[in-house]
């Protein structure tokens, strides 16, 4: 997979992980699994974020 379309994919998760988050802290009465998961996507969160910019400095490298 080219870096392009590596990074692509990973923008398209942070940006579902962050709606995710968003809507299961937004939502009252929500169970403890919910809560749970709202963990998850914030912790699968950051380090998606790190790779998309070492993805993006290494193509801004590349000729």
């Amino acid at each position: 997979m080219d870096p392009l379309s590596t990074t692509a994919s990973i923008i398209a998760i942070l940006q579902l992980s962050s709606r995710v988050v968003g809507y299961l802290t937004n939502v009252k009465d929500a169970s403890k699994e919910c809560a749970k998961c709202a963990v998850e996507a914030t912790n699968l969160h950051s380090p998606l974020l790190n790779l998309r910019f070492r993805l993006e400095e290494g193509s801004a490298d590349t000729p």
